[in-house]
C-alpha cells in the first residue's frame, strides 16, 4: 500500500521522507515541517516530530535533514483528535446554553 507524500508516492515501509526544497510533506510546506522537526526558539527547543540531520562534518552549514514520517503522522492525528474534542466539547456547551 502507498500514500503520495511530496508528489509521490511513498511506500509504508519508508520511514523517513527528506524535507522538500519544493513542495509539500503531508501537505506542510518547508518552513513549517521545520517548526515541528528542528529544535528551535519558536517550539521552545522541543520538535514535535522526530528527524535527523545528516551531515559530514559537524559544523557543515549544509546538510540533509530527514523527517520521521511515523512521528509526523502521529503529531497529525493527535492534533486532529484534539480539534475534535474541542469542537465536540463547544457544540455540548452550546446546546446545553440553548436548552436552558
Amino acid at each position: 500500500m502507498s500514500r503520495p507524500i511530496s508528489g509521490r508516492e511513498m511506500s509504508t515501509s519508508d520511514d523517513w521522507a527528506e524535507i522538500p526544497r519544493n513542495g509539500t510533506l503531508c501537505g506542510l510546506k518547508r518552513g513549517r515541517l521545520y517548526l515541528l522537526a528542528v529544535p528551535c526558539k519558536a517550539n521552545k527547543f522541543k520538535p514535535k516530530v522526530r528527524s535527523v540531520s545528516l551531515k559530514d562534518r559537524p559544523n557543515q552549514k549544509t546538510g540533509k535533514r530527514l523527517v520521521h514520517v511515523p512521528s509526523l503522522l502521529s503529531f497529525l492525528n493527535s492534533e486532529a483528535d484534539k480539534q475534535a474534542t474541542e469542537a465536540a466539547e463547544m457544540a455540548r456547551q452550546h446546546e446545553e446554553g440553548i436548552s436552558k
